[in-house]
């Protein structure tokens, strides 16, 4: 359980800087088409509407990923091994039934 609660924090950090690097992306999208020799102005448009799409997509993304943390965490836990052990008595194996012959 600990290993799925780590690997998925890590999957959120890692959606978290793919959000950042979007956002700062957007930022600076008019700019650097404006100033580039190969990309006529009109693609601003089209570009950030793109752009803008996967920032939707990745937030739903990063939403799913935390519902599914909060699922983990809220499952039920078993206790520590000594914890349980001490706990219960240990069970005896059951003998199996001799069957009677006519």
């Amino acid at each position: 359980m600990e290993a799925c609660l780590e690997d998925l924090g890590e999957l959120a950090a890692q959606i978290g800087s793919y959000q950042h690097g979007l956002v700062e992306h957007l930022a600076s999208l008019g700019d650097l088409i404006r100033g580039h020799l190969w990309v006529t102005p009109e693609f601003v448009g089209p570009a950030t509407e793109s752009l803008g799409k996967s920032k939707a997509a990745v937030a739903v993304l990063a939403s799913r990923v935390q519902r599914l943390r909060k699922g983990y965490e809220n499952l039920p836990q078993e206790e520590a091994a000594e914890t349980a052990g001490a706990a219960r008595p240990p069970t005896t194996p059951k003998t199996p039934a001799k069957r009677r012959t006519s």
